[in-house]
Order: C-alpha cells, then structure tokens, then sequence
C-alpha cells in the first residue's frame, strides 16, 4: 500500500530544504553603515582591490568613479532586492541588488547587506 513512501518521503525534504535556502531574489536593507553601490560589477571589484591598501589609494579610485556617476552611495537602511550574490576573493562578495522601486542594478559589499 505505501510502496511509495520512501520516494514521497525523498520529495518532501528535498522541497523543504529548498525552500528553506531562501532562493533569490529577496528583499533586504542596507546596514553596517552606508554602501558604495557601482552599476558595473568590473568598477566594484576595483573598489574592491583596493580596500585593503588603505585611504588614500581607495580614494583614488573611488572619487573618479563618484564623480562619473558610474558609483553612488546607499544610506543605511534602503530597502534593496538582492539579485545575485558572487564571490570576489576569499575576503570579499559581491551583491548585485536593485533598490525597491528602482530598476537600476547596482553592485555592493555584500557585508552592507542583511
């Protein structure tokens, strides 16, 4: 009668365990402070690369970047959909996120993310 049941038993978890990965897209907020935000993901790995050299290299990469409009800031707390999540370096991923409303993607520090 229940020849079955092991295989519907199989289903039942993979769906629950999928289901409880929390696939993308999902809403999040920015936190941890405000994000740089670039719309290429090329301009935020460089971002990215220079972090760890210090202040003054990261602003000479960032400013130009701001400047050009190709980079913006998010406050913290902005409402954004994550799209896609990517490893740049062991230290470091990379969200590509859309504000809630808005259909510009941006690339961010996944750290501001949560």
């Amino acid at each position: 009668m229940f020849k079955n049941a092991p295989a519907v038993i199989c289903v039942v978890l993979v769906l629950a365990a999928s289901a409880a990965a929390q696939p993308l897209p999902q809403q999040r907020r920015i936190d941890n402070g405000n994000a740089l935000a670039c719309r290429n993901k090329g301009d935020m790995e460089k971002v990215l690369n220079v972090i760890l050299v210090g202040q003054e290299a990261y602003m000479e990469v960032v400013a130009p970047l701001i400047i050009a409009g190709r980079c913006t800031q998010f406050d913290r707390g902005t409402a954004v959909v994550v799209l896609e999540i990517t490893l740049h370096s062991p230290r470091f991923e990379i969200a590509r996120v859309r504000r809630v409303g808005d259909s510009n993607e941006h690339w961010i520090n996944a750290m501001y993310v949560k």
